[in-house]
């Protein structure tokens, strides 16, 4: 008995035209894929969308800018009044933790990255501020007075407005072969001694009027000089001793004046005076670490921000804040300890 095989020519033909549709299905899938160059990961969260990792910048860049972010939540805590340390700690971890948390999200949604970034630990310190537009006195009404003496001095900032009642700092007295020295003016100058070390930073006007003079000396010899214009009418200049910039007319200047070797709270005390202080008006900040053997702010100089409307003014703030970012691509990970004090990037730990 012959058994006939059934044929399947019918079959074949179907299965064909089913290749060649899954085929074709599969090439436009591949097209669309490469056209819009991102990939589709899958994660309890759903289906998330993220750059190829082709165009992923390095591990190295995540960490610097989740640093980054984390030194501007830092400033942003610095300024907020509190009147307790245990405030002043609860609220800047809970700050700056909240804007770690934020990019952790944001770089495995955008790149696929994972990021651990934590606070580790928080140091705090006195911020002092004035912010009235009045003179540079103690609360008292003194012209030459101390503000301070920490342990080490950040975010050293003052915005002065109008020229009236400057001080002359004349290009005799900025000539470092000259006898006569800027400390010889009455221009305003804040003054800073650290383990014999003396360090000055003078706001005047030039001779002529034209132009706000920003100088330095240490220990008794000109250091370095900077002029920008007077500003007209309502407008101020802001020198920013710790970065070093002066900015005025929507503009900044870049001037060798850094507060100098201020201490970042393991060092040496250092004091802080102002002389001339009714020689200018406007505001200043600056923070400091006042523990370890140094007596913090001068309470008899400037009164706590508890004493309402007082300017100066001084209240706890972080000085520095402990941050570890671990950053993991797949293929390497990377991690990085940093100390950011207000007024800086950040300093390896």
């Amino acid at each position: 008995m012959t058994r006939r095989r059934p044929s399947r020519k019918g079959s074949r033909s179907s299965f064909a035209a089913d290749d060649r549709g899954q085929l074709l299905l599969v090439a436009a899938v591949v097209i669309a894929a490469a056209l819009i160059g991102v990939m589709i990961i899958v994660n309890s969260a759903g289906v998330v969308p993220v750059q190829d990792r082709s165009g992923v910048v390095s591990t190295g860049e995540h960490v610097d800018a989740t640093v980054a972010a984390a030194a501007d939540a830092v400033r942003v805590e610095s300024r907020v009044e509190h009147d307790t340390e245990a405030g002043a700690v609860q609220a800047t971890d809970a700050g700056v933790s909240g804007v770690l948390g934020d990019r952790e999200r944001f770089v495995f949604e955008r790149h696929g990255m994972v990021v651990d970034a934590s606070v580790t630990s928080i140091t705090t310190g006195e911020r002092v501020v004035q912010d009235d537009g009045t003179a540079f006195t103690a609360s008292g009404g003194e012209t030459d007075w101390r503000v301070a003496e920490f342990d080490g001095v950040r975010e050293v900032r003052m915005t002065v407005t109008g020229t009236e009642s400057f001080g002359v700092v004349t290009d005799e007295q900025l000539d470092a072969g000259s006898s006569v020295t800027p400390a010889e003016s009455d221009a305003f100058r804040v003054v800073t001694v650290q383990g014999g070390s003396e360090w000055r930073g003078f706001i005047g006007e030039s001779e002529n009027g034209d132009d706000v003079v920003v100088a330095t000396m240490r220990d008794g010899d000109v250091e370095s000089s900077c002029r920008v214009p007077a500003p007209d009418g309502d407008g101020d200049v802001t020198v920013d001793w710790t970065a070093g910039v002066i900015e005025h007319d929507g503009s900044e200047t870049a001037c060798d004046v850094a507060f100098a070797d201020a201490g970042d709270g393991s060092g040496d005390a250092v004091t802080v005076d102002f002389v001339n202080g009714d020689s200018v008006t406007g505001s200043y900040e600056l923070t400091g670490h006042g523990q370890d053997g140094a007596d913090g702010v001068a309470p008899e100089n400037v009164d706590s921000v508890s004493t309402s409307g007082a300017s100066p003014r001084y209240h706890a703030a972080p000085f520095s804040v402990t941050v570890t970012v671990t950053a993991d691509d797949r293929d390497s990970e990377f991690q990085r300890v940093i100390r950011i004090v207000p007024g800086d990037a950040g300093i390896a730990g």
